[in-house]
């Protein structure tokens, strides 16, 4: 039992708490470096998520005498589970000289940022979420992009679904849903769970991942998202992909309903993408990105069309205030404007901004008064 048990723990990191990457700064590379003549600087930031934890973020851009606007498109890249910031430097190379900036963060959970496991997507659009809210904050950011790989693909596509602004994703070897994949880990993991049980494994697992990084296996479910999003997409992976089979993707990709270019490409899960899949994607970036900005859209998920109008005793349209104690937020007014399943709701504050708040942070204002006179 005592061995049962350990594979079982086992099992659950593999899937919660896969091996963290650990790195310096100094892997990152130079603060300032040259591409083709022109000099570049990487900028270190901090973000903090609904949750307030802290992200870790590096901004790859032009430096002020370099810059050809003040406003520029940014691609916002998104790593895999057992990924970092240090992945965007794939992309940087690509996009800085197309006169792209790259903006990476470790998701909460991974690299340098705080957190102690991954959720697959489901706490990491939150994560985007902040990411997106900084860059506008900052005001020198025009149109933004993602391109996220496996865990990142998937939490690019969730987020596309939600907000209509996003100028272009695209997503290397998102997998179509997290019970699939689990279902896949319990199938191939070692030989003691008989195949006849994976189901009810699945199940118990189901169970031990919401009791310790409290979220839902069977809410990620990624080809949904994909239903709701029209964002123009690259959805590509690996024809010799063993960990994630590249029907996941071929299955996202015919659930999208927007306008999307599949690529299976040479390699496996983690295998260096090909040089004509770099151009493909400077080319769809260029294009989606530097066309004229538009107004940003805040498309949550609309509760009328699930049924959901309220949760316990708070409704749609209501006013609340902030408890999130030492949170950035605390004490900040905002009217309920959509509910991520039973314990999270997203915000929208007078400036037109929305976030993701726990229930639980959240207190109902019953006298619009008190509201006056505390905004």
């Amino acid at each position: 039992m005592q061995r049962i048990s350990q594979q079982w723990d086992e099992l659950c990191g593999l899937i919660i708490r896969p091996q963290r990457c650990r790195y310096e700064l100094a892997h990152l590379g130079p603060p300032r470096f040259t591409i083709d003549g022109k000099i570049y600087e990487r900028v270190d930031s901090e973000v903090t998520n609904p949750r307030g934890l802290v992200l870790r973020c590096s901004h790859f851009q032009p430096t002020a005498n370099e810059r050809p606007a003040e406003r520029m498109p940014c691609v916002v890249y998104l790593h895999g589970n057992c990924g970092s910031r240090v992945d965007a430097l794939e992309s940087v190379t690509w996009l800085l000289p197309a006169g792209i900036t790259v903006f990476s963060f470790d998701f909460s959970g991974s690299g340098a940022s705080d957190g102690e496991h991954v959720s697959l997507g489901y706490y990491e659009k939150q994560d985007l979420l902040s990411v997106v809210d900084f860059l506008h904050d900052q005001g020198r950011t025009s149109r933004i992009g993602f391109w996220g790989r496996s865990m990142g693909a998937v939490t690019a596509i969730m987020y596309a679904s939600r907000d209509s602004s996003v100028g272009g994703i695209v997503c290397d070897s998102p997998f179509s849903s997290l019970q699939e994949i689990i279902q896949d880990i319990v199938t191939g993991y070692k030989s003691w769970i008989p195949r006849m049980a994976v189901n009810l494994a699945v199940r118990s697992l189901r169970k031990s991942i919401l009791e310790r990084a409290d979220f839902d296996i069977y809410q990620l479910d990624t080809c949904e998202y994909a239903k709701k999003s029209d964002v123009p997409a690259i959805i590509a992976h690996g024809k010799e992909d063993s960990l994630v089979s590249w029907e996941h993707s071929k299955r996202v990709n015919d659930s999208y309903r927007g306008s999307s270019q599949a690529y299976w490409i040479p390699g496996d899960h983690n295998s260096e993408r090909p040089e004509f899949f770099y151009e493909a994607v400077k080319s769809f970036f260029s294009t989606h990105l530097k066309e004229k900005p538009q107004a940003r859209k805040e498309t949550h998920v609309d509760p009328g069309e699930q049924g959901v109008k309220g949760v316990g005793h708070f409704r749609l349209g209501q006013r609340v205030r902030v408890t999130d104690k030492g949170g950035p937020h605390d004490g900040a007014i905002g009217t309920l404007h959509s509910f991520e399943g039973s314990n999270e709701t997203y915000i929208r504050f007078q400036d037109g901004s929305v976030r993701c708040f726990y229930l639980s942070h959240l207190d109902r204002i019953e006298d619009d008064r008190e509201a006056a006179v505390t905004s």
